[in-house]
């Protein structure tokens, strides 16, 4: 084999190895990622997590994250039905479900998913008054998730989870609410007061009519109070019986009869 020959081969061989390289590439789409391929800027199909090989040319591969994502919705400012501003900052806990409508139905999903929870948390709060949206985080996170999540499916993504972080008050209204507070929980307090009293005093009308319907009564609680007192000293009068008071009176009248 001549010098000829054998640069001819190795130059065929290089250039079957540059064409087979141009036809034929590996490409690996990381874990927990999808793999969305398009030639000549169409879109073929989504690759899963892996290697894959591809044939042919313009061939090009755009990763999207699968991973959950935390997304914080901070200081929105919403006006309740009685015009008391509060601002609210919640949580948005979410994945891509379809990569390819993620990429191609907006040209930015994250900002398009942050102006439709603003908009659903707007008429929840307008539909309530300040008083009863501080005590309904839970209620108002349970009425906006609907509402987000078909709204997200429209982006290829799947909803996880929504909650209230944060929900404050402005400066004067917060003041004020905490006076409203107070007296609320100064009245809860009388009130719960007033209802021991009342109990107690109609404890004791039911024990002074049980115990004038039972005199006996009143002396088995005296004696139940001394058994269980120490250090103390009672003088008790107590009633005599009729034999003792019928030979008191015999007594008085033999001493009578004896003096005269």
């Amino acid at each position: 084999m001549g010098p000829l020959l054998f640069a001819l081969l190795l130059f065929a061989s290089l250039m079957a190895w540059i064409t087979y390289r141009s036809f034929v590439r590996k490409v690996t789409v990381p874990d927990s990622y999808a793999g969305l391929l398009f030639t000549k800027g169409v879109y073929v199909r989504t690759l899963p997590s892996g290697q894959h090989t591809l044939i042919g040319l313009n061939h090009r591969l755009e990763q999207v994250d699968l991973r959950e994502r935390v997304e914080l919705l901070a200081g929105q400012e919403v006006v309740s039905s009685d015009g008391a501003p509060v601002k609210i900052s919640f949580v948005l806990q979410y994945r891509v479900q379809d990569p390819y409508l993620f990429r191609s139905n907006s040209t930015d999903a994250r900002q398009s998913i942050h102006l439709l929870a603003q908009a659903a948390l707007r008429d929840s709060i307008a539909s309530r008054e300040m008083e009863s949206v501080l005590p309904a985080r839970a209620e108002i996170a349970e009425e906006l998730k609907p509402r987000v999540a078909a709204a997200m499916q429209r982006y290829g993504l799947r909803l996880e989870d929504l909650f209230i972080r944060d929900l404050m008050l402005a400066g004067p209204l917060r003041s004020v609410f905490t006076r409203v507070l107070a007296a609320k929980r100064e009245g809860q307090i009388a009130l719960e007061k007033a209802r021991a009293e009342s109990a107690a005093i109609r404890n004791l009308l039911n024990t002074a009519k049980l115990l004038e319907r039972n005199p006996q009564l009143m002396q088995l609680r005296l004696l139940q109070a001394m058994k269980d007192s120490t250090g103390n000293t009672f003088i008790l009068k107590l009633p005599a019986a009729p034999e003792v008071a019928a030979m008191a009176e015999d007594a008085v009248e033999l001493e009578l009869g004896g003096n005269e």
